[in-house]
């Protein structure tokens, strides 16, 4: 059976400060809870470098992340380098694991693809996705800021939208 992206714990490099040197922490997130990541950035030969720790269960793991900085127009952007060599905002710790790498990495899918829709008259289909907004309501814990909607609720509105509900 394959893992689900929204089973596990994700990294994101925006958690990351510039600070080098020092300790820090980030947060990684999985269903709601938070799991404290310690790090500490060094550089060495041009390589940016990220030295985090961690606690799986009951052991406490270390790994060492390449950050890796684009030049854009409007300034550079900070991606994490997995060990296969793709680019990621965004690593995952699998139930279980002990390192944190891509989707691709881990075979990861998303729950919404994990449904066929000609299955059962694409009932199943439809659950699958009534499912999915729930989840994705529940996470909402303001609707409006500053007069506006959030993120969240135009991705929840537009995912509404597009599937019919």
């Amino acid at each position: 059976m394959l893992t689900k992206v929204e089973q596990c714990w994700k990294l994101n490099i925006r958690e990351f400060s510039a600070n080098d040197g020092l300790s820090h922490l980030a947060k990684a997130e999985c269903d709601g809870q938070e799991m404290s990541v310690a790090y500490s950035l060094s550089y060495t030969n041009d390589l940016k470098l990220a030295n985090i720790t961690f606690q799986s269960y009951d052991e406490v793991k270390s790994q060492i992340i390449e950050i890796e900085s684009v030049e854009l127009p409007l300034g550079d952007k900070e991606y994490f380098k997995c060990q296969c060599g793709r680019r990621c905002s965004v690593l995952y710790l699998i139930p279980g694991g002990d390192r944190f790498a891509c989707r691709n990495c881990h075979k990861l899918v998303y729950q919404v693809k994990g449904v066929s829709k000609s299955l059962m008259g694409g009932v199943l289909y439809k659950m699958n996705r009534l499912a999915c907004l729930m989840e994705k309501r529940e996470k909402i814990r303001r609707a409006l800021y500053d007069g506006r909607p959030t993120k969240r609720v135009e991705s929840f509105i537009k995912l509404r939208e597009k599937w019919g509900v």
